[in-house]
């Protein structure tokens, strides 16, 4: 069978199957009676192909699903109950360079083990509490939409996200102010959002660090050899960034090579937080200069 010529899912695939990989074929619809006995699937690849439309109730008999991937087809934001009701133990679900526009509570209401959640290169804009329902989501991934700013009551209170890309969207100025937003974020380790393109880069470079609780610089020698981040590395030293509340250190230094203290010298707020806080030497042993 060629599986690249394809345009219906084929109706007799035996009932053991675990895996099920038809990406880049020409399916357009997804009914429901080809999965009618695909209990034990756990695995379905459907990406690449020209799918705008999913029969209510197609995946009601795979209860056992783990990955779906869906991206690259033609969905649009009629489809959202059909493609997330009656998968129980989804945990990846991949939706990317779609046609969804719409992101709300309703979109994964019954969709409660997610761990990773792949909506880039559609057009969304996030509504309230979208994704209130998903506690165990882990890595969410918004990257080349149309979001502008983000609602106040947006995520789970006791949300397990560690991984969220924002990354190329237009985010406005205050997203990052919203206290109630990033409140239940407790284990958040990674938030890519990127500069705002066209922006002047020294006003990029101040935005950035004046509203990031942490600025980490990986030195090297080239990067004191480096204008810009000459420019970043005394930007982020004056006292207003380089000090928290409570007098904590906003400056985490990461070396990864031996830089000889007179090439320090004239950043003299950087000298003064290698003796006073802890910092990184990262690779192998440098051993004597």
């Amino acid at each position: 069978m060629d599986m690249y010529s394809l345009q219906d899912v084929p109706p007799d695939l035996p009932a053991s199957i675990l895996r099920l990989d038809l990406q880049g074929s020409w399916i357009k619809e997804l009914h429901r009676q080809p999965f009618d006995a695909l209990k034990n699937l756990q695995y379905l690849d459907l990406r690449g192909n020209r799918i705008e439309y999913i029969e209510n109730g197609t995946f009601a008999s795979v209860i056992n699903l783990r990955t779906l991937n869906l991206s690259r087809n033609g969905l649009g934001d009629s489809q959202w109950s059909n493609i997330s009701s009656s998968l129980p133990s989804l945990q990846t679900l991949i939706l990317s360079d779609n046609r969804l526009q719409q992101l709300n509570g309703l979109s994964f209401s019954d969709l409660r083990n997610l761990t990773f959640l792949d909506l880039s290169s559609n057009a969304i804009i996030v509504g309230e509490c979208a994704l209130c329902g998903q506690q165990r989501l882990q890595r969410l991934d918004l990257t080349d939409n149309e979001i502008s700013t983000l609602p106040n009551r947006l995520f789970h209170p006791q949300s397990e996200i560690e991984i969220l890309d924002l990354s190329n969207n237009r985010l406005q100025d205050d997203v990052l102010e919203k206290e109630e937003l990033w409140s239940g974020l407790a284990r958040l380790r990674k938030l890519d959002r990127n500069f705002l393109p066209g922006a002047p880069i020294v006003n990029n470079i101040v935005k950035a660090i004046e509203t990031s609780r942490k600025t980490i610089y990986v030195l090297t020698r080239s990067f004191l050899r480096s204008g810009w981040c000459e420019f970043e590395l005394q930007l982020a030293q004056t006292p207003d960034n380089l000090f928290g509340k409570g007098g904590s250190c906003r400056l985490i230094l990461v070396f990864l090579e031996r830089i000889p203290r007179p090439l320090l010298k004239k950043y003299k707020h950087l000298e003064a937080v290698m003796d006073r806080d802890t910092y990184l030497e990262w690779g192998p042993p440098w051993g004597n200069p």
